[in-house]
């Protein structure tokens, strides 16, 4: 009788191949890559955390909510002109077979993106005395909303730009000027904000000039790889995938900016600068897992749907995937409390008890991003547009409702409610247009053990902050051997951990010995 098509059995059926024989591959290079990418966020979650003492002490929580407000308004415009064009730009890449055709992909992105932005952004920066008055009550934030309008046509193009370094696997150069990028960010963070006192101007105008420059220096260089090579049907092309994403994009901004833009008006901007430190720690997950996981996989995945083990391959990855989602976040929750009296001013202590709410909303969101894979392969926006439209509106409402009672938390537990639909109904949709057989009995497993650390980590509560740090490595060190205990793994991968535990042993081995050799 033949099998169902399932990752697990399949990988068993195929002569019982191992899993790193068939993924092996495949998974050495994502790892690879995905360190690669991950170098610049993490460099910058590290650098923002440093700052943080700096930051919290020199802007007042009012002072932080304005400027995540003004951020806030910036994302919103760009829902309406960003149009997903990093995704079609890997995806028709992809599609197509010469090169002359991809070129010209690259090209017409680059040049759609710039045109587009500018264009919406001119009325924006004519209006924003008006927007200043209606969100702040005074025209004195429109200076700041300038500099925020115009870093978006920036930032978009050297988003657009970058994309053409991922569809080529160019990870290192994407890092090497990911990291360049956030040195002069930093560094002009530093001299306007530290040193010439200029606050939240500061931080936008520092933001305006390095991204306007690696903006313009990037799109060259890659307009000189690829030549000027700009079709309006492709760029026709662009709008009819884009435009029904609109309302996808208009959930994420929503569940995104929702609760900060009600907080602002059931509470104050105080309630938005403690909600946007913990943000920033809930936040750590799209830094150090799914955004560099996204740079390699939003483009490499449109390449293993071609092959026959490409569902396969697909499911297994996500099952990892999770497993490191589940285990950053465990490490962020459980070690939150501590960082943020550690690192923060007193006047943000509130942000610790909101964390792990947002650690599980990232959570959630990895997973409902990852779940997108079958809907962009199969090309077919428009349910999934019309799914996130109703998310958005669901999520204000829950904002509105749950952050008039409870303020901060509440508005946390709206993104977890919100994102706990849209991931289920993505799935749906997902399933029905390109069926993969997720392995989700062992997802549940991981997202189990998770959840019971995390809460058993709450009974070593009350601790100084080093010594809380320290006790609560345990649960984050007990996940894998927990996880281990439950029966998560099948065979072939405990044949493939053990091969490379004595590897790695032996290889230990090696080295101390040369060392002994090298002391005599």
């Amino acid at each position: 009788m033949k099998s169902t098509n399932t990752a697990g059995p399949a990988m068993d059926r195929r002569s019982a191949t191992p899993v790193r024989e068939l993924l092996g591959p495949r998974l050495r290079e994502l790892m690879q890559h995905t360190a690669i990418y991950g170098l610049g966020p993490v460099l910058g979650q590290v650098a923002a955390f440093l700052l943080l003492p700096l930051y919290t002490n020199l802007l007042s929580p009012a002072d932080y909510g304005a400027l995540e407000i003004i951020l806030l308004v910036g994302t919103f415009l760009n829902v309406f002109f960003g149009l997903q064009t990093v995704t079609q730009l890997l995806r028709f890449y992809h599609a197509c077979e010469r090169e002359r055709d991809r070129r010209e992909v690259v090209s017409t992105a680059i040049v759609f993106t710039g045109v587009v932005t500018a264009a919406a952004i001119l009325p924006a920066d004519m209006l924003r005395d008006r927007i200043s008055l209606a969100l702040f009550g005074t025209d004195a934030q429109a200076p700041l909303l300038r500099l925020a309008f115009w870093s978006m046509v920036s930032s978009n193009v050297f988003a657009t730009a970058l994309g053409y370094l991922q569809a080529r696997k160019m990870s290192r150069a994407f890092t090497l000027l990911s990291v360049a990028q956030l040195v002069c960010i930093l560094s002009l963070n530093l001299f306007f904000v530290a040193w010439l006192a200029r606050g939240v101007e500061g931080i936008l105008l520092s933001q305006f000039l390095v991204t306007g420059t690696f903006a313009i220096g990037l799109a060259a260089w890659v307009l000189g790889q690829t030549g000027l090579a700009v079709s309006l049907a492709r760029m026709r092309t662009f709008l009819a995938f884009g435009v029904p994403m609109i309302g996808w994009s208009l959930a994420v901004f929503a569940v995104n900016a929702a609760d900060r833009m009600v907080l602002s008006r059931v509470g104050s901007l105080t309630d938005v600068g403690v909600f946007s430190l913990a943000n920033r720690f809930g936040t750590a997950l799209l830094v150090f897992i799914v955004t560099p996981f996204s740079c390699f996989w939003a483009a490499e995945r449109f390449a293993i749907a071609k092959q026959p083990d490409g569902k396969e391959v697909l499911a297994r990855v996500f099952t990892y995937f999770f497993v490191l989602l589940c285990f950053v976040g465990l490490a962020v929750s459980v070690w939150s409390d501590d960082l943020v009296r550690l690192m923060a001013a007193e006047r943000f202590r509130a942000a610790a008890r909101i964390c792990p709410v947002l650690v599980l909303a990232y959570v959630l969101w990895g997973t409902f991003d990852s779940f997108m894979a079958g809907i962009l392969i199969d090309g077919r926006t428009k349910e999934v547009g019309v799914l996130t439209g109703v998310a958005a509106v669901l999520h204000i409402a829950l904002c509105v409702g749950l952050g008039g009672a409870w303020f901060s938390v509440g508005v946390a537990w709206a993104k977890v409610i919100t994102l706990a639909a849209l991931t289920i109904g993505v799935y749906v949709i997902a399933q029905r247009r390109y069926l993969i057989a997720y392995e989700l009995g062992r997802v549940a497993k991981v997202l189990a053990v998770a959840l019971a650390l995390f809460l058993a980590s709450t009974l070593l509560g009350g601790l100084p902050p080093l010594l809380g740090i320290a006790v609560n490595a345990v649960p984050v060190i007990a996940f894998p051997i927990v996880l281990a205990g439950v029966g998560f793994l099948e065979p072939a991968e405990k044949r493939w951990m053990i091969a490379c535990g004595r590897a790695l042993i032996g290889r230990l081995q090696m080295v101390a010995s040369t060392a002994a050799g090298d002391s005599r």
